[in-house]
């Protein structure tokens, strides 16, 4: 009997998404980016959208701000009264960028957050006992 799973078509859907993520990237660092101060704008609002995301009760995905973002970018006419030069690589190239300094921001966040809580350690030994009224064992309690 095998163990595999067979891959759901949320598998697939990602490895899609990460293998065009990829390729646009890779277009971007072959090619050169177009409009790069455009690109970059765009880039950061993708991040900052990525990790500004409200928390939402039940595990709910928060609005998606990157993505709408995304389209956003996507869509750009005229630019000044020029006509924008980015393609669709270029439009993924900038949006996975975006994502990955998003989700790398929000993870940095959130291990200083966890470091933040974590209560301070006694240097040089195991943390002091903090019990008063507990004599020692064979000591007469002090009065």
């Amino acid at each position: 009997m095998s163990t595999r799973r067979r891959p759901v078509p949320a598998d697939l859907l990602l490895v899609a998404a990460v293998a065009l993520g990829a390729a646009g990237l890779l277009h971007a660092l072959v090619d050169g980016v177009a409009q790069r101060s455009v690109a970059l704008a765009f880039a950061g609002l993708v991040a900052l959208g990525q990790c500004a995301g409200p928390a939402l009760p039940g595990d709910r995905e928060p609005a998606p701000v990157a993505t709408a973002v995304a389209l956003a970018y996507a869509l750009l006419g005229p630019l000044h009264g020029l006509p924008t030069t980015h393609g669709v690589l270029q439009v993924v190239a900038v949006t996975a960028g975006g994502t990955l300094v998003g989700l790398a921001v929000q993870r940095a966040g959130q291990a200083a957050l966890a470091a933040a809580r974590q209560p301070p350690r006694a240097p040089g030994g195991p943390p002091r006992s903090r019990s008063r009224g507990c004599p020692e064992v064979g000591r007469s309690p002090r009065p």
